[in-house]
Order: structure tokens, then sequence, then C-alpha cells
């Protein structure tokens, strides 16, 4: 099993640029896109989608036109004509990134910024807590605080749950650099986790069933297009 990530920086595209892919996706999508009050929004919402159908084309044999979204009772969207075939996809601040496998595969991505601690007390394990509290610098508390923070959403985004599970339900735990996830204080052999600093201030975390990733593809806005018109 492959898992192949993407991501876009989507810091200096402006809306006239996306014009010329807003017909390769779906009509909600276009839709949803122009509901946002802000271009930044807006243009998240585009990319979002034209990443993953760059990222199913490239990599299954899949028709654009055949590529049809449905979404979880919880909001995770999958696809109903393709089975075995997954994706998730997370954004923060200028990089939209998406992951594709073959198995189960959730992604998320968050700016490190240095506030937001008190959130770790509050919602997550005491030990976890614990782990962050132990670090001796102020921004290197941060950076634990959002690693343990996307393990988790990856975690949740990839078993499809949303906000129904509780953070502080299950934890994560370092040994010899592998993260473990443990639930009840039982190590989940199931899930493979996996922790990349896509820049100095931006943290992603990936969950899956077996960790074969590759390493992640930075995709410009002029690839896209040109794979798009091709």
């Amino acid at each position: 099993m492959s898992v192949f990530i993407y991501a876009i920086n989507i810091g200096t595209i402006t809306l006239e640029q996306l014009k010329s892919l807003e017909p390769i996706i779906s009509k909600d999508r276009q839709e949803r896109a122009y509901k946002y009050k802000f271009d930044t929004d807006k243009i998240r919402c585009i990319i979002g989608e034209c990443i993953v159908r760059y990222a199913l084309l490239k990599r299954y044999d899949l028709d654009n036109d055949k590529i049809i979204f449905r979404y979880s009772a919880y909001g995770k969207p999958y696809l109903p004509y393709a089975s075995g075939i997954y994706f998730n996809i997370s954004h923060a601040g200028k990089w939209v990134v998406c992951a594709v496998s073959n198995r189960l595969v959730g992604i998320d991505i968050e700016q490190i910024k240095c506030d937001h601690l008190e959130i770790a007390k509050s919602f997550f394990t005491t030990y976890e807590y614990g782990r962050i509290c132990s670090i001796r610098t102020e921004f290197e508390k941060y950076c634990e605080f959002y690693k343990l923070w996307t393990l988790k959403e990856s975690y949740i985004k990839a078993i499809g749950v949303g906000l129904s599970k509780a953070l502080n339900t299950f934890e994560f735990h370092e040994e010899h650099g592998v993260e473990y996830l443990y639930i009840e204080q039982q190590r989940v052999e199931q899930y493979k986790f996996q922790s990349i600093r896509l820049s100095p201030d931006y943290q992603l975390s990936l969950c899956t069933e077996e960790i074969d990733t590759n390493n992640i593809e930075i995709v410009s806005l002029d690839e896209l297009i040109l794979f798009h018109m091709n």
C-alpha cells in the first residue's frame, strides 16, 4: 500500500487565476465556494477539490467525469463508485494538502501559532499535557501542541467520526521516535502515524493503516491548470 501526499501553496493565488479550473469541479463545490465572504476561503474551497481530483487522476485509473463525491453522516467525503480508493484533505493558512491511498487515510495540517496551550490542558489527556509542559522552550511547547493536535485530527479524520469523538479519549506516546496511538492505556496497532514539518511554521500529520509514504509532492498552480487542461 502506498500513500501519496500533495500540497499546494495558495499564498499568492487569486480568484481570477482559478477561472479555468472551475469547469472541472462539481457544481456543489462551485456554489459552496462563492458563498464564502472572503476570497481566501473561496480559493481554498476551489483548490481543495482541484488537488484531490489531480491526485486521484494521477494515481488511479479514473475519469474526471466519473469522480463524484458523497459525504458520510459526519461529513467525511468519499467516492461511492470507486471502492478501495480513499482520500482526505486539510488546509490551514497558505497550504492546502491532500492524501490518497487504497486504505483508510486521514491528514491534518495546522499553522503553528503561539497560542492555544490552554486548549491542551482542557481537551488533551493529562499525559499529553505533561508532554507539552516538559519541553523547556516556549516555541517548542507550541510545536509539540500542534504535533499532538494534528495527530489527533488525522486519526479522527481517518476513521471518519468528526467531532463526535472527544480528544481526551485517546492519546499519543512517542516511543523511539515513533508516535503510537493509545486507547484506554492499550497501544492500538491498526493505525500508523507520521508527522512532518511542512515548513518551519506548519505541522502536518498523517494517519494510515500502513505507512508506506512517498515524499510530499509540492504542486504549483501552473502544474494543476496544465494537468487538468490536457
